[in-house]
């Protein structure tokens, strides 16, 4: 059986397309966590996931926590599970990459154990696209995998041949974005506006 883990706070541009690109799959569960740390805001996570109506959708609210703790609570729901996807709100797989990730995976003769990792871009408002080098997400595991930091790693073995395009940045409420990265002790996040890069705080000190 597979299954998704979609999280999802307050940003929810994308929401219901990023859940849609799942509906081929046993389980998507929807973790509606604020991270430990973050500013309240507004949320229409539960509302989006209502009004969607997919039969193979679950919403998960959990209390605000670090981020690997929501993980893994997320986890335990779907232990019974061969392999589960990570994604966030506003995370796509390129087409096609989803079945092929799951081959991967799923073949035993790559060496790849519990995770696995894919490359990412970030997409822009003005649909330009910024490789993020060694800034790999995990985007599979089995069940049996245990978060202890973020969910992503830079450099790894177990990259896979996939490409996950990240449009974070071609959101509306930026400014709340960059306030959690400073808050949370991340300033120096690297954003592209323009082909220009800066740093979360230069753009917030504007």
């Amino acid at each position: 059986m597979i299954a998704a883990i979609v999280r999802s706070y307050h940003l929810t541009d994308f929401l219901k397309d990023v859940i849609k690109q799942f509906d081929w799959i046993d389980k998507v569960l929807v973790v509606n966590q604020m991270f430990l740390g973050y500013e309240p805001a507004e949320d229409d996570t539960e509302e989006i996931v209502k009004k969607l109506n997919q039969p193979n959708v679950e919403l998960l609210k959990l209390p605000p926590m670090l981020e690997h703790e929501g993980l893994n609570e997320a986890i335990k729901y779907l232990k019974d599970y061969d392999f589960i996807y990570l994604c966030d709100a506003d995370e796509f797989y390129k087409p096609g990459d989803l079945k092929k990730l799951l081959e991967l995976f799923s073949d035993e003769s790559t060496g790849i154990d519990n995770q696995g990792m894919g490359r990412m871009v970030d997409v822009h408002p003005d649909g330009s696209e910024h490789d993020r080098g060694e800034h790999r997400p995990i985007v599979i595991i089995r069940p049996t995998l245990e978060f202890y930091y973020q969910r992503c790693a830079y450099g790894t073995p177990r990259l896979m041949d996939i490409t996950m395009r990240h449009y974070g940045y071609s959101l509306k409420d930026m400014k709340w974005k960059l306030g959690q990265y400073i808050k949370t002790g991340r300033p120096e996040e690297v954003i592209m506006e323009k082909e220009e890069f800066y740093t979360a705080r230069e753009v917030a000190d504007r």
